[in-house]
């Protein structure tokens, strides 16, 4: 469970155990913070980025991002 709010670039992983297929168990990089949990995505091979809302009870944390895409905005206060 998250306790602390996450900033985008962060990693997550989804609980297998509380998230639907495909998305259990997979890696998600945080693009926003929300007070009820993070909107992020993971990245499939020749489909591109999957888009996931996770409550902070479905996802443990991980760490940080080593890079990131432009399009995404490190500077997000929560």
């Amino acid at each position: 469970m998250i306790e602390a709010p996450l900033k985008p670039g962060d990693v997550v992983q989804l609980d297998p155990e509380k998230v639907r297929a495909p998305f259990g168990a997979s890696f998600m990089i945080i693009s926003e913070w929300k007070g009820w949990g993070a909107i992020g995505f993971t990245i499939t091979p020749g489909h591109g980025r999957a888009y996931y809302r996770a409550r902070t009870d479905e996802m443990a944390y991980i760490g940080r991002a080593e890079w990131l895409s432009d399009d995404i905005e490190t500077d997000q206060t929560p």
